[in-house]
């Protein structure tokens, strides 16, 4: 008698095991860096208050971490870039900024990164609202995932910059209105600057504000000023770097 004939489906099996699973697309969009966070905007509003419950150090005890947040119970800015933690206060109605590794926070979002990407600002998306516009395609642009957060850096000069120092009196209870209240308004012109920010689309009221998708410090190069940005204007020349790895 003659060999019996396998089913196509056999066959098939047979095929796919030989060959194994698909390779994946390398033109596909990868996950930036993970970015993680602690504490939520909105509960701190929620509860009133925003005690310093997470500790700085344990995280600088790790290579590479890049992270913003505000101080305990909103007396200030951090920024932590590769490691360093630069804080900014207001003290005697100024800005004095200074390095703290033992600083806490209610409220961080960070990612360890040891590779960026850069990308120049178009002419057209040098001004905030077009700059957060625009992000999206210029992680794309990297290969990038934008639809999951990401950190990103921008490194060169603002034309002019608006930023924000938080300095709620001790024993106020924070509300929307208290926080605005305690804000020391800082207006930068024409200066070199570094800054760090993270985007989502899906992080409004935990660590980005109801109305944005990015959430931004800005750093002058000579050390005098931090804070929280509201707005800006970046110079020709500026370089986003897109986190890939």
């Amino acid at each position: 008698m003659g060999r019996p004939k396998r089913s196509l489906l056999t066959l098939l099996i047979a095929v796919a095991a030989c060959t194994g699973p698909t390779p994946l697309d390398p033109r596909a969009p990868r996950p930036a860096p993970k970015v993680e966070h602690a504490g939520a905007l909105s509960e701190l509003f929620d509860k009133r208050a925003a005690p310093g419950t997470i500790a700085l150090r344990p995280l600088l005890a790790k290579p590479h971490v890049y992270a913003l947040g505000p101080l305990a119970d909103m007396t200030g800015e951090l920024m932590v870039w590769d490691g360093t933690a630069f804080t900014s206060r207001v003290a005697g109605g100024r800005v004095v900024v200074a390095t703290e590794s033992d600083a806490s926070v209610p409220l961080l979002v960070w990612s360890r990164v040891t590779k960026w990407r850069e990308v120049a600002v178009p002419e057209d998306a040098c001004e905030l609202a077009a700059f957060e516009a625009w992000l999206p395609e210029a992680a794309r642009g990297v290969g990038i995932d934008a639809a999951q957060p990401f950190a990103f850096q921008i490194v060169g000069s603002v034309q002019s910059a608006t930023l924000h120092v938080v300095a709620l009196p001790p024993g106020t209870p924070l509300t929307h209105e208290a926080h605005d209240a305690s804000k020391t308004t800082l207006e930068l012109g024409a200066t070199p600057v570094q800054a760090l920010g993270f985007h989502a689309t899906d992080a409004k009221g935990v660590w980005t504000h109801h109305d944005r998708n990015i959430h931004v410090h800005l750093r002058t190069l000579f050390g005098s000023t931090l804070g929280h940005v509201d707005d800006f204007t970046l110079a020709p020349g500026a370089i986003v770097r897109i986190a890939t790895r």
